[in-house]
């Protein structure tokens, strides 16, 4: 989303500041599969000083919907707290400085070992117990003139334990992220100057009998610049180039570049691209789907960080169709490149381990995406259709990339008259996908439909999620092998809940 790994551009988090009216929300969830949610929110600011609070806990009983005594939702109970502290100085400085906390406890697999009950079939039992403490903090100073100066930082620790018959894989993963930024405004152009440094380090807990740890530290260090200009009153010029260095990895030089053109007052359009790289760690699908179990450590001296690049273009018009109907459109088309992906090694499925190597190619994704909106009061109607083409060229392969398909579309229909009824029914279509093996998977349709009723201090929801009851487990097994030795090792391309019912209540005091 950020730094190396952001080849087109940034996702921007809006997050919810405090008000100087006090703010006090609670929400609790009931599901047909056995869940539980409690939420909770609390926000209140004075001139100087502000702080929110939100607080949830869930809770999850063992589901299976086709029969079969595992778990298609495991059974689980997590808490999250998140605690926010804001400063307001006198010369319009702000510091903001929060706190985020998850613990959870995950069971899944055979669902009689799991309520304990006597004489199981199967010992098959996965555990996971996990531990994130992350901290945020934030400070702007306005300097005048349009210009101020930031610092940003944040560091987690994540604790992860992981537990299977005959296996266990526990580590503490810490990472942060830290910068500086100058930024200055003026009439006719933007400019940002910054300085950036991120850590990752693993340490893993090793077992009795393991030979090989798998602990990491990968420091990146980086500086930047950023340029917006105005050239016109049509067109926009956005400019950035990043710099990173790892030691292990070497430099990398990460040029964005974005143009845009106001073509009238309801049109407008923007083409970009940029460059990207990711590290390369264990923590890839196929390590989780083993929960990591004979997977070898990153050889940093034979494997190089994989390198991306990704152009995009999109239109956008925003009009009305007569006086009452309006519409927007938003064609996007999009291209992007992985060189040296990082895979399995060719010799992972005879020697037992997971070995992970560069392949000799690169991975090209190319599409588009359309978007339309329809608006005549109180309904509104989403329409979304994407094109996804993903092709693998490496290691004497060329074919599509597995699990991926090439066709999807999305529909909405939402009727709302505001302050009172809010009405959706929706529908999502996913097209055949290729297997690892190239079998190709059948399509299928996703449904739902919610209501919710608003009143000035609570409001009542009710959502009607899959209600087609669609789920790979109607067309096959999800796992192979006998009920006591079982093997999930088949690739899941649709979902395994099905349908689901939930409501509740939303309360403001």
């Amino acid at each position: 989303m950020y730094g190396g790994g952001a080849i087109a551009g940034l996702i921007n988090f809006i997050q919810k500041d405090p008000q100087p009216e006090r703010e006090l929300l609670f929400m609790t969830n009931l599901t047909s599969a056995g869940g539980i949610d409690l939420n909770g929110y609390y926000g209140k600011r004075n001139e100087r000083m502000g702080f929110t609070l939100f607080a949830s806990g869930h809770k999850q009983r063992p589901y299976d919907p086709n029969n079969d005594q595992f778990t298609d939702i495991p059974e689980f109970r997590r808490l999250n707290l998140n605690p926010r502290l804001f400063l307001y100085l006198p010369d319009e400085s702000r510091i903001t400085f929060g706190v985020n906390t998850t613990f959870e406890e995950r069971n899944g697999g055979f669902i009689p070992l799991i309520r304990n009950e006597a004489n199981p079939e199967s010992n098959y039992l996965e555990r996971n117990q996990t531990t994130r403490i992350s901290t945020q903090l934030q400070a702007d100073k306005p300097l005048g003139e349009g210009q101020r100066l930031y610092l940003k930082n944040t560091v987690t620790a994540f604790d992860r334990a992981i537990e299977l018959p005959n296996h266990r894989f526990a580590g503490v993963q810490w990472s942060s992220f830290s910068e500086i930024g100058y930024v200055r405004e003026s009439e006719k152009t933007d400019w940002l100057f910054g300085l950036n440094a991120w850590t990752d380090r693993f340490n893993e807990r090793p077992q009795s009998g393991q030979r090989t740890v798998r602990d990491y530290n990968l420091p990146v260090f980086g500086a930047f610049i950023q340029n917006t200009w105005d050239l016109s009153k049509a067109w926009s010029l956005e400019s950035g180039l990043r710099g990173d260095y790892q030691p292990d990895y070497g430099a990398f030089a990460l040029p964005r570049l974005a143009l845009l053109w106001k073509i009238n007052p309801s049109t407008s359009s923007r083409i970009g691209g940029g460059l990207g790289y990711k590290l390369p760690t264990i923590f890839l699908q196929e390590s989780e789907e083993v929960a990591f179990q004979n997977v070898l450590p990153i050889n940093t001296e034979s494997i190089k960080a994989e390198r991306s690049m990704g152009l995009n273009w999109d239109i956008n018009y925003r009009g009305h169709i007569g006086e009452e109907l309006s519409f927007s459109i938003n064609q996007m088309f999009f291209y992007t490149r992985l060189n040296s992906p990082l895979v399995l090694n060719a010799d992972s499925l005879t020697t037992g381990t997971l070995a992970y190597e560069n392949a000799m190619g690169n991975i090209d994704t190319k599409g588009f995406e359309t978007n339309l909106k329809f608006g005549l009061e109180p309904f509104k109607l989403f329409l979304m259709y994407s094109y996804i083409d993903g092709q693998r060229h490496y290691n004497q392969l060329e074919n599509e990339l597995p699990l991926t398909a090439r066709h999807r579309v999305g529909t909405v229909l939402m009727y709302e008259v505001e302050d009172k009824w809010r009405v959706g029914l929706e529908g999502y279509y996913t097209g055949p996908q290729r297997l690892s093996s190239g079998e190709k998977t059948r399509d299928y349709w996703i449904t739902g439909f919610m209501v919710e009723r608003i009143w000035e201090r609570f409001n009542l929801f009710l959502n009607f999620e899959n209600f087609l009851d669609t789920r790979i487990t109607r067309w096959q097994p999800v796992y192979s092998g006998s009920i006591q030795q079982p093997e999930f090792s088949r690739e899941l391309y649709a979902p395994t809940e099905g349908r689901i019912i939930n409501g509740g209540i939303k309360i403001k005091l």
